[in-house]
């Protein structure tokens, strides 16, 4: 068994692993070992490779290798256990969902890019939910808009909230795949950007443009929900240039 393992590492780190580049080193691992998992080189239950190994094979340093590591835990690819090593997770509905979030984003290095497609997405979404949503759905996302108005004055950043907000509103879609790349959508931006880094006032606008998609929900008016969530998403665009977010994606 272990003859096999050391023969699938030599011939992973002469034919695939491919040299990185300095600036990017975390991601490069990061990037690597998902397209070795979507490839199937290593599967659901196979353990990766030690630490050490993983630094060999890449020629970087513990430290880089364990926040690419890092970066697929929190992608659901991978389960760290002490002692044991790092292992390809089981798939669930859950971690597909996730999965589809590095099939869809890999290689994408610019945040803006992302925001301009969850512009589309979000806006035919609110369209969706307008038409589709139920009185227990509307509640549940009045729930949200107070809690996250709370949250807010508290001077807590409601990223939580907000979170279950968006995803609430592909869930009265009704409609699967659009959930599912929405979902994916939204997990990747929620990581990526820091919520500690947006000001008061953009959190307060948030809340404030969520009440008038609740609105426009409410009222079952399909274009208005629309083109309320296209300004909302428009403005975290906005926000993002302005403010500082991040704009490059930070794998790691």
């Amino acid at each position: 068994m272990a003859v096999i393992q050391h023969d699938r590492e030599a011939a992973l780190e002469k034919d695939i692993i491919t040299p990185l580049k300095q600036d990017r080193l975390s991601h490069g691992v990061f990037a690597q070992l998902c397209d070795l998992i979507r490839n199937g080189h290593f599967q659901s239950g196979d353990r990766l490779p030690s630490e050490k190994e993983l630094c060999e094979m890449f020629q970087v340093s513990r430290t880089t290798v364990r926040s690419g590591l890092q970066s697929l835990g929190a992608l659901g690819l991978v389960d760290s256990r002490d002692g044991s090593g790092t292992f390809v997770t089981k798939r669930s509905p859950e971690s597909v969902g996730k999965t589809l979030g590095v099939v869809l984003f890999h290689g994408v290095e610019d945040i803006e890019e992302i925001y301009e497609g969850r512009r589309v997405i979000e806006s035919w979404t609110a369209y969706l939910a307008a038409n589709r949503r139920t009185e227990d759905e509307l509640q549940s996302l009045e729930k949200f808009v107070n809690q996250q108005s709370e949250e807010v004055q508290r001077g807590e950043s409601g990223v939580d909230t907000d979170f279950q907000f968006h995803l609430q509103i592909g869930k009265s879609a009704r409609n699967e795949v659009v959930l599912r790349i929405l979902y994916s959508m939204i997990t990747l931006i929620f990581k990526v950007l820091d919520p500690s880094k947006r000001p008061a006032r953009d959190l307060t606008q948030a809340v404030e443009q969520h009440r008038g998609i609740l609105e426009s929900l409410r009222e079952k008016d399909a274009f208005s929900a629309m083109s309320r969530m296209y300004e909302h998403v428009s403005s975290g665009i906005q926000r993002g240039s302005a403010t500082g977010f991040p704009i490059e994606i930070k794998h790691s």
